[in-house]
């Protein structure tokens, strides 16, 4: 009897292991059966959002099934990673993330999730930081900018995301390369930060290319110099920080998409190919340059090797600065 128990069992094991080995690409096949959740960790308006919106819309299309977004602002980008962290392995659930991301596990030990929580999918698009300053303020260049913050110090505010977001690291590099002190106005996103830099509430700011384009062609905003190392096309007029005197001011903002750890692979591959797709339509590549970013299609390695990269260059500058850790 024992024997007969023993070989049925084999025998369902035999029956049964085809379809285990055909669940995944079954999956895959099947994938997605409901609509899909796009976790843009920012408030509305801002670089990231605007990205998401024409990446949202180009998915749905592509892949048959509605992808909605939802922001998660705040923190920078802290708390709608905690939404993704939180999220099942499904592939029903996706962020966008940006250079911010991979800092915050560096400034706040707390926080509920680091990187190895989420799965690269791939890395869409680059942006130059810009530094403006509204329209009221008396200055044309970057010289003038440090002049006047040095004999005006701690009275001069820049504008940027939580603290710890690539944008306020970049007001903080900049203050210390050039001797001067600002005092640093948190914002949950770009798009209230244009609204009171516009208004002269606040002074200055770095910020994307993407969001301040209308207000430099209305004369709202001034822009004193790119980071990067040549002039974007469609600020043809504006110096990069080397031009101004200031060297390689080399902070580059970046886009890119990660699932839940422990996605199905199969999944994370039907999504990077239709990303991959989406980026290889010009019009798509033209709407993107229009709003100043350069299209990229980096995979699931090269991006996980980028992530480890940028997390690595960030944390040294956060020791430069002295930067307080939580």
């Amino acid at each position: 009897m024992m024997k007969r128990r023993k070989f049925i069992t084999a025998a369902a094991m035999v029956a049964v292991a085809p379809l285990l080995g055909s669940a995944t690409p079954a999956l895959a096949q099947t994938w997605p059966e409901r609509p899909i959740t796009l976790i843009v960790p920012f408030a509305p308006g801002g670089a990231t959002d605007i990205v998401g919106r024409i990446m949202a819309d180009q998915l749905g299309k592509n892949l048959g099934q509605t992808v909605i977004i939802e922001n998660k602002g705040g923190a920078a980008g802290a708390i709608g990673m905690a939404e993704l962290a939180r999220s099942k392995p499904d592939g029903y659930t996706f962020a966008l993330i940006t250079d911010s991301i991979p800092i915050q596990p560096l400034l706040n030990r707390s926080l509920a999730w680091d990187m190895s929580k989420f799965e690269p999918v791939a890395k869409i698009a680059t942006s130059p930081e810009v530094l403006v300053v509204n329209a009221g303020l008396p200055v044309s260049s970057v010289a003038e900018l440090v002049e006047l913050a040095k004999s005006k110090p701690s009275e001069l505010t820049f504008a940027a995301s939580s603290a710890g977001s690539v944008h306020h690291l970049a007001g903080e590099i900049f203050q210390q390369q050039t001797g001067i002190d600002m005092v640093h106005i948190p914002y949950k996103g770009g798009g209230q930060s244009l609204v009171d830099l516009a208004s002269g509430r606040v002074d200055t700011a770095f910020i994307g290319l993407a969001p301040v384009l209308s207000h430099l062609k209305s004369g709202q905003l001034k822009a004193l110099a790119l980071t990067g190392r040549e002039r974007n096309p469609l600020a043809q007029d504006v110096p990069t920080f080397n031009e101004a005197g200031y060297g390689n001011f080399d902070v580059e903002l970046w886009i890119g998409l990660v699932g839940q750890k422990g996605t199905p692979n199969e999944v994370i591959s039907a999504m990077r190919n239709a990303i991959s797709q989406i980026l290889s339509s010009e019009v798509i590549q033209k709407n993107l340059r229009d709003l100043g970013f350069e299209p990229v299609m980096q995979g699931k390695t090269d991006f996980a090797v980028w992530l480890s990269q940028q997390q690595k260059g960030w944390a040294k500058v956060i020791d430069q600065i002295g930067m307080k850790k939580g």
